[in-house]
């Protein structure tokens, strides 16, 4: 009769206990591959979200000084502040702006605010148009849409901006990010007294 020795079933069970592990590593590898690619994924998403996010808020901060390097483009009035007319070719740009940025603009209130006084350095009456609005981005789309607009050849800066978690329903198209409303202030020769000056 086969007897084994203690010291060989010793042995057995080590070798069972490790053919075990063997087999139970290689099952779940491929679920530990995947767990750590998502983890590295998310990470990195996070990282570059909070990145775009700081250089947002940095950038909203720099417009109130951007706006007082606007004002020597004063000057040139035909071009920064033209004629109150083409308020609605402003409003129409910003909507342009957000439509290439893949993002839903939605123009909350236009005003046109009393006015006695000129602008700083200016000839002309100049009347601000205020645009009220509100988008919903990521970080990176509303830092684009901002410097989009800056870029318009026109004198506007950026009033009363509150950058806030999207809500649930602000993201129901499946837009995830924050939600941004502000106003744009848009400066406009006034009409009627270009037309009497030029009388």
């Amino acid at each position: 009769m086969l007897t084994i020795s203690p010291v060989n079933k010793r042995i057995a069970r080590r070798l069972a206990a490790v053919s075990f592990i063997v087999v139970a590593a290689a099952a779940v590898q491929p679920w530990l591959w995947t767990w750590a690619r998502s983890y590295a994924e998310d990470f990195h998403r996070r990282r570059s979200e909070n990145e775009q996010l700081t250089r947002l808020i940095e950038r909203v901060e720099s417009g109130r000084d951007a706006w007082t390097a606007q004002q020597v483009f004063l000057e040139d009035l035909d071009m920064v502040a033209p004629r109150d007319h083409a308020a609605v070719p402003a409003i129409e740009s910003l909507e342009h702006l957000a439509a290439a940025r893949g993002i839903s603009l939605v123009i909350d209130e236009v005003s046109v605010p009393s006015t006695d006084g000129k602008a700083a350095g200016a000839g002309a009456p100049v009347q601000p148009i205020v645009i009220s609005l509100s988008v919903v981005g990521d970080a990176a789309v509303l830092l684009g849409l901002i410097d989009d607009v800056e870029r318009l050849p026109l004198l506007a800066r950026f009033r009363n901006v509150l950058l806030e978690p999207a809500r649930s329903e602000s993201s129901a198209a499946g837009v995830g990010g924050f939600l941004l409303t502000a106003k744009v202030e848009f400066f406009m020769q006034q009409h009627d007294a270009a037309v009497s000056s030029g009388s």
